[in-house]
């Protein structure tokens, strides 16, 4: 939940702050608190960034309240990944860069080597490497 922290200043970032009406009212409830002096909300990102009073308030504190009134909003927790190894479209994504990687190596060494059916061959498992990786990154791509 905490993207980045600084002494004085935090970002959030939650799937639920994505919502207008809910990055309308947190930053409001937040900035009556006491030792906060600013708060900004950016719903594209899904981020609030709280600017308080260090000397006062500390990260942990303000997380854990920032957290509960996420949730009293109407938000479901953020459930984290069973597997620290991630989502399976991330182990997708490694194992695509470790088979092109891999692939590639492996067909440099077969052009050089004059063997050009087994460079084909490792060529096509660059490209299929290479498509998966361009599927689980396609929403970025078709922006």
């Amino acid at each position: 939940m905490i993207a980045s922290s600084t002494p004085g200043r935090i970002r959030l970032r939650h799937p639920s702050l994505r919502d207008p009406q809910r990055s309308e009212r947190l930053p409001l409830q937040v900035a009556r608190w006491r030792h906060v002096r600013e708060v900004r909300a950016n719903p594209q990102a899904g981020s609030l960034i709280v600017r308080y009073d260090n000397e006062k308030l500390n990260d942990a504190s303000l997380a854990r309240r920032l957290e509960s009134s996420i949730t009293k909003l109407g938000a479901t927790p953020l459930k984290l990944p069973a597997k620290p190894g991630g989502t399976t479209r991330v182990q997708a994504n490694r194992w695509a860069k470790r088979g092109m990687l891999g692939s590639l190596a492996v067909s440099l060494v077969l052009a050089a080597a004059g063997q050009k059916r087994w460079h084909a061959l490792s060529g096509g498992g660059f490209l299929a490497s290479l498509a998966v990786h361009l599927w689980v990154h396609r929403r970025h791509i078709l922006r």
